[in-house]
């Protein structure tokens, strides 16, 4: 049974509209042990505190805030800041922390064992075994350019992966199985939602011996089907490894025509 839910909303869907930054599973191999979310540090645009009518602090005019981010047990996961300007709301494709006046990002009181903030605002969670199936809170203090402060925090679910990911593949129906057929890990999905998450395995083997089936490690399935296994479905079972050492055994259903 996969675990519910509780609560988990892809990262910073509630402000895709307002700022539109970009976000990609980026810079990390398939079998990496580490999990690395890749977005622009700071989007927006505010110039000078000075020029915004009312003429208030950095820390009134500008609001920070992170997405929630599912986190492994053991497993570095990041969590970027995201800067939303209310007077400004269309998109401006700048990303200079100087244009927002931050001069410092910093952990706040009561900040978790394991969390560690950069001087883009990025925030790394290596999380433990007694935080697993909890909400863990990474608080952050910005400093501005004229010395207000201003809070965020980063939010990670801690669970297992294997409990968390679905693997979905692209195609189950074979129809030159006379010929190898590649059928690849399409992504990675929790709750039938994609999550480009393929970084978070970190190995996939066939559970038993099946005629005509090879596996490789990044999960891509080839088929060289036998003659009697023509106008039948087969099921592949496999055994699925995570980079935070969960584990599953799942079974995939090819259609041979």
């Amino acid at each position: 049974m996969k675990r519910p839910n509780s609560g988990f909303r892809a990262m910073g869907t509630s402000r895709v509209s307002r700022v539109k930054y970009i976000a990609a599973v980026a810079s990390v191999a398939l079998l990496a042990p580490t999990i690395v979310v890749v977005q622009p540090p700071l989007v927006g645009a505010i110039a000078n505190a000075d020029e915004v009518e009312g003429n208030g602090s950095r820390a009134d005019l500008v609001i920070p805030w992170y997405g929630q981010t599912v986190a492994g047990v053991g497993v570095d996961v990041t969590s970027c800041i995201g800067m939303d300007d209310p007077l400004t709301p269309e998109y401006q494709e700048d990303y200079s922390a100087s244009r927002f006046g931050v001069v410092s990002f910093k952990l706040g009181d009561g900040a978790p064992e394991g969390a560690e903030v950069d001087d883009y605002g990025t925030v790394t969670l290596t999380a433990t075994s007694d935080q697993l199936g909890t909400l863990v809170e990474v608080p952050v203090v910005l400093t501005y350019d004229d010395g207000s402060t201003g809070e965020a925090a980063a939010s990670f679910d801690v669970a297992k992966f294997s409990e968390y990911y679905d693997l979905r593949y692209s195609d189950t129906h074979i129809e030159n199985p006379m010929l190898p057929s590649g059928v690849p890990l399409r992504f990675l999905t929790h709750d039938g939602t994609p999550r480009y998450g393929e970084a978070a395995l970190e190995s996939v083997e066939l559970a038993e011996p099946v005629d005509g089936i090879v596996v490789h490690s990044n999960g891509s399935i080839v088929v060289q089907a036998t003659y009697g296994q023509y106008g039948k479905t087969i099921e592949v079972p496999l055994n699925v490894t995570y980079v935070d050492k969960s584990a599953e055994r799942i079974n995939v259903a090819l259609t041979i025509d």
